[in-house]
């Protein structure tokens, strides 16, 4: 259980938090030798620097995730026509549906991820295809795929680009 929520949950975090510290060592070298305006200059740059990297993470993160994860192509039968069914009911569209996990320890997960239908990928384990019968299996899919329809992620992408507005403001503040 604790190899699994490393694999699955930590270590991706930890993947998209080296990529900002960089982001932010980058816009800071040498800041000691600037002035005052050029530091507000930095701290622009490296908000939108932090606002775009959320766009390019949330939209291919699913590629990240497919290789970080293990996952491979869901094989044809009734999961992948369960998945198939419902994007078509609920109008979302996905590149693929793959499956991940299946290790020494159960593990029952699905997700959904992807800002846009291409590289947008639907992750369910495989021990989830095995353990539910279709009518369970489909309403998880259901709220993966609600996700979509809802545009979750893109308020998500909202709050995370409002939040390096407000630190762009505070050091705005703080200049003047």
């Amino acid at each position: 259980a604790v190899s699994n929520r490393l694999r699955f949950g930590v270590f991706p975090v930890l993947v998209l938090l080296a990529f900002l510290d960089l982001l932010t060592w980058v816009a800071h070298l040498g800041a000691d030798r600037w002035l005052p305006a050029d530091r507000l200059v930095v701290q622009i740059l490296a908000s939108l620097g932090s606002a775009t990297l959320m766009v390019v993470v949330l939209t291919f993160a699913p590629l990240l995730l497919a290789l970080l994860w293990g996952a491979k192509p869901l094989a044809p039968g009734p999961a992948k026509e369960l998945v198939a069914q419902g994007c078509q009911r609920l109008g979302v569209r996905i590149t693929r549906a793959l499956v991940w996990g299946s290790g020494a320890t159960p593990f029952h997960n699905a997700a959904v991820m992807g800002l846009l239908p291409w590289p947008r990928c639907v992750f369910l384990s495989a021990d989830l295809i095995r353990d539910l019968e279709p009518d369970e299996l489909q309403a998880v899919l259901g709220h993966e795929l609600g996700h979509i329809r809802h545009r979750h992620l893109w308020g998500y992408l909202l709050f995370l680009i409002a939040a390096a507005a407000g630190l762009l403001v505070g050091a705005l503040c703080a200049w003047l």
